[in-house]
């Protein structure tokens, strides 16, 4: 009988301890999840990191959470981040650089890149916005082993049919795999991307193997600011077609101001080294597009 009792008891206080402990973490989630609101209605700045001041730290598709949440600004501390994100009529801002919470949340950045892994399960950022113009900006991040789907044809960066305007700072993209733009695609849609002081290198795709943009209303305007980084889109390959480092068609815009003729080995400069399989190593226009 003393024994039966005894493993009632502990039966007793292990059910008590697993509903306090339920009803802790809900509690916990609760409030996260009311301070996250809170911060939204105020501004809509928000963190997400492994630290316990991190306003997402939990799961993983953390990012796409805080995106998924209405944050206006996405600030991403140091941590490992897999994922695959999808932006849908939303204006944003996600921007790595900072090494714990803390620092995000007073925004005291150290201007390094935060890596974002595809894993080559999907592209790594898709971007979408039929409705009214949108402005996504990403910067201090580091994109890479994006890889296409069926219907979402680049590796890296797609935008598709998007009334948008994306700015693209400190950003590298690289060792996507994609059918059309490895590195970037820009599908159709009023789109206008400007890339700052970035790199678009090692990517692959049947055409475009760094960046492809068609459409008549679309265009990509490349820019640097820092000259100890600048801008390069360089290593990338068609394997199957044209335009090894960007191919251009249905009157995309494409415009550089990166690079010199005092070009230096080991600087990000101007568009080098891509290969294509067909026409266009550096760059290819194809039916129409322009080229500045």
């Amino acid at each position: 009988m003393k024994k039966n009792t005894i493993i009632i008891l502990i039966l007793v206080v292990n059910a008590t301890f697993a509903d306090n402990y339920s009803m802790n973490t809900s509690s916990i989630v609760n409030e996260q999840k009311s301070k996250i609101t809170s911060k939204n209605l105020q501004g809509g700045v928000v963190t997400v990191g492994d630290q316990s001041d991190c306003d997402f730290q939990l799961g993983d598709s953390r990012i796409q959470s805080a995106i998924n949440s209405g944050a206006v600004i996405i600030r991403l501390a140091d941590s490992i981040y897999n994922e695959n994100l999808v932006i849908n009529n939303r204006s944003v801002i996600i921007t790595g650089g900072f090494a714990t919470c803390s620092d995000a949340a007073s925004n005291h950045s150290n201007g390094l890149r935060q890596v974002i892994d595809g894993t080559l399960f999907a592209p790594v950022f898709t971007i979408t916005s039929h409705q009214q113009r949108q402005e996504v900006t990403l910067e201090n991040l580091h994109l890479k082993q994006g890889l296409a789907g069926q219907s979402i044809p680049g590796g890296g960066v797609n935008t598709i049919e998007a009334n948008l305007t994306l700015n693209l700072n400190n950003v590298w993209i690289t060792d996507s795999i994609g059918l059309s733009g490895g590195g970037l695609n820009v599908m159709f849609g009023d789109t206008d991307v400007t890339i700052t002081d970035s790199v678009i290198s090692h990517n692959t795709a049947d055409n475009g193997g760094g960046i492809r943009c068609v459409g008549p209303q679309a265009s990509v305007f490349i820019n640097e600011n820092n000259m100890n980084q600048s801008s390069g889109i360089f290593f990338n390959e068609a394997i199957n077609g044209d335009g090894g480092g960007v191919h251009l068609s249905g009157g995309c815009i494409f415009t550089s101001y990166s690079g010199s003729k005092n070009y230096t080995t080991g600087m990000h400069q101007g568009i080098h080294n891509n290969r294509a399989t067909g026409n266009g190593g550096g760059i290819a226009i194809i039916d129409s597009g322009w080229v500045f």
